[in-house]
């Protein structure tokens, strides 16, 4: 689990312009009830803003309609991806007064700064609204240029102890508190199934080593982290910028991962990192057939990920590799060339998505102009950690094809996965897992059913670590009540 970003840098930002903020982060066995009466008993909202991805626009919409009830008077806004690549939706189907387009940072200082003036949307970049009949959105992005000029997101407004129960981002070592950092944002890359860019752009902006720094010397100092994880898209873009961060990294003997693509690594730069406490590089892999690489626009070749994971490897870093199942295209012949290379390369945690055309991306705007999917395909909420059968397929398989191989995938890794992780370190977290799944045998059974149903050892597995972290979770609420 990690903090939440944006909510909590609006947070920041809106703090430092004097107005009170309460935050929730709702997960998905959050009872919106209860956050909703704890809102209720403690606050009185102007305005009340949802975070909103795709893949729970429905829970957003529902818990929206449920505060409604209970704030009459107050102003209901949205923002993040889907929001800002389907504003009128959003607005319509959630009864919003407004939503932030791209960054919300500056767009929504200004809106609350002048609070009370009915017309400031009219005025403001970045925002759509619905007035009487008439639909408007507002041209232009305010993003942030500077981002040292940030406060730093304001963790403090969550309960920050229900983040730090590993397992973390870091699959190869169970570090006991790990938070996350953005050091940038935007990515220069064009890949035709994400849609990140609608929000951050394409150039990248990126924060100070001197800003970063002070940021960690405070999780250091108020929560006694042990390890960080860089949530920056690439984040070795800008390598001198790697070379002065490592360097002042090395002050703190913290253990850190990151992501990046495989054509930004190298043998200088990789021994850098590894001597700064890098001990994981997560890398978008996709595909290893060069043929749906290129279809995808992903820049990079079947050559370039294998050399990227031999010299990730050469330098004692582990490696994570992300990859997608039904990929729009993919055949069958495309998946055996991922098994071959995966047998040959051999990444040290392996994992595979279905893939999903999330809206915005040039993927779903292609399917969508091609009469393949309609414009409201995505009816319903969507787990990609857990779901076992695409959303949609726009692969050159059938459905059935590609639930077998996701699943022949996923097994075929398992073990390799898994076995990696069973260290003296780790083992003690494991056991502790293991021992809470026997404790709650709803979940257990559940749990069994569906590994019957799909024969899927790696949903079972992430469903006995998310019922690890729901009991540590609940073990911390009840020591902070007491």
């Amino acid at each position: 689990m990690s903090i939440p970003f944006g909510i909590t840098y609006l947070a920041a930002v809106l703090r430092e312009n004097n107005h009170e903020v309460k935050l929730f982060d709702v997960y998905p066995d959050d009872n919106i009830h209860e956050i909703a009466e704890e809102l209720e008993k403690s606050f009185l909202p102007d305005l009340i803003g949802f975070s909103v991805m795709t893949t729970n626009f429905n829970k957003a919409k529902n818990f929206a309609s449920l505060l409604k009830k209970k704030f009459p008077c107050a102003k209901f806004c949205a923002g993040g991806i889907h929001p800002t690549v389907r504003p009128k939706e959003t607005i319509e189907k959630m009864c919003l007064d407004f939503v932030v387009i791209g960054e919300g940072e500056k767009v929504l200082a200004k809106i609350c700064n002048d609070f009370k003036n009915n017309q400031i949307l009219h005025s403001v970049k970045g925002v759509a609204f619905k007035k009487g009949d008439k639909f408007y959105i507002n041209e232009g992005l305010d993003i942030v240029e500077n981002l040292d000029t940030l406060p730093f997101p304001a963790r403090e407004l969550l309960p920050v102890s229900r983040y730090l129960i590993p397992p973390g981002y870091i699959r190869s070592r169970f570090l006991n508190r790990v938070l996350s950092v953005y050091t940038s944002r935007g990515c220069p890359a064009r890949c035709t199934f994400c849609n990140s860019s609608s929000i951050f752009h394409r150039s990248v902006r990126r924060r100070s080593v001197g800003n970063v720094i002070e940021e960690i010397k405070h999780l250091v100092k108020r929560y006694h982290i042990d390890g960080l994880y860089f949530h920056d898209e690439t984040f070795t873009v800008n390598p001198e910028w790697v070379r002065n961060i490592c360097n002042e990294l090395k002050l703190f003997n913290l253990r850190w991962g990151c992501q990046t693509r495989v054509n930004l690594v190298n043998n200088e730069l990789l021994d850098i990192m590894k001597d700064a406490g890098c001990l994981q590089i997560d890398f978008g892999i996709e595909s290893a057939s060069g043929r749906v690489l290129k279809s995808i626009k992903k820049a990079q070749t079947p050559e370039q990920i294998k050399k990227a994971l031999d010299l990730t490897r050469k330098h004692g870093i582990k490696s994570f590799a992300s990859f997608m199942v039904g990929l729009p295209g993919e055949t069958e012949e495309d998946l055996i060339e991922n098994i071959n290379f995966l047998k040959k390369t051999k990444p040290d945690f392996t994992y595979f998505n279905l893939f999903t055309p999330f809206p915005g991306t040039e993927a779903a705007e292609v399917a969508i102009k091609d009469g393949k999917i309609s414009e409201d395909y995505f009816l319903r909420d969507y787990d990609m950690l857990l779901e076992t059968k695409p959303l949609v397929n726009l692969s050159a398989m059938s459905t059935e094809t590609v639930i077998r191989y996701h699943t022949k995938l996923r097994n075929m890794v398992f073990l390799k996965n898994y076995l990696s992780v069973l260290t003296v370190n780790n083992i003690k977290v494991i056991i502790e897992a293991v021992v809470d799944f026997l404790l709650s045998p709803s979940i257990m059974y559940k749990s069994i059913i569906e590994l019957i149903r799909t024969r899927n050892i790696e949903k079972f597995a992430f469903s006995l670590f998310s019922n690890y972290q729901r009991w540590q979770a609940a073990k911390v609420k009840s020591q902070i009540r007491q």
